[in-house]
């Protein structure tokens, strides 16, 4: 598992600074528009994107970290979330964060494996979605 790209559900996660933050967007009926979005941990908008048309499926999106405007934000975490038009009826789609794992580790109290992310972060395997890479 070490090295491995995992999708962790909930769209918080490490961004800002010169690494990209990858994300997977689920969508079940397709989108006629999707619109990404980026919140600090204040709550306050710093990016949004509207990305067009999307066929049902997973959709991989990358946000490079910096704001509205350009400037380059940084490192903290951050909430991505996405927002599907579909006939008229704007829906949230399920955003899952990619984050590559540093170590493992076994969770006596919980009785799980926990993962150690290279954000900092650290999951039950129960909370990974999907093994990206």
């Amino acid at each position: 598992m070490v090295g491995k790209r995992v999708a962790v559900a909930g769209g918080f996660g490490q961004g800002g600074g010169s690494r990209p933050t990858e994300t997977l967007v689920s969508l079940q009926e397709g989108a006629d528009m999707l619109t990404m979005s980026v919140y600090n941990q204040n709550g306050e908008l710093v990016f949004r994107q509207n990305v067009g048309e999307l066929e049902p499926g997973e959709h991989r999106f990358a946000w490079s970290g910096q704001d509205s405007d350009g400037n380059q934000l940084p490192v903290d975490t951050y909430q991505i979330t996405a927002s599907a038009i579909k006939d008229g009826r704007m829906q949230i789609a399920p955003v899952s964060i990619l984050e590559t794992v540093s170590s493992v580790s076994w969770n006596p109290a919980g009785q799980q494996l926990d993962l150690q992310l290279l954000g900092g972060d650290t999951v039950s395997l129960a909370e990974i979605q999907t093994i990206a890479e």
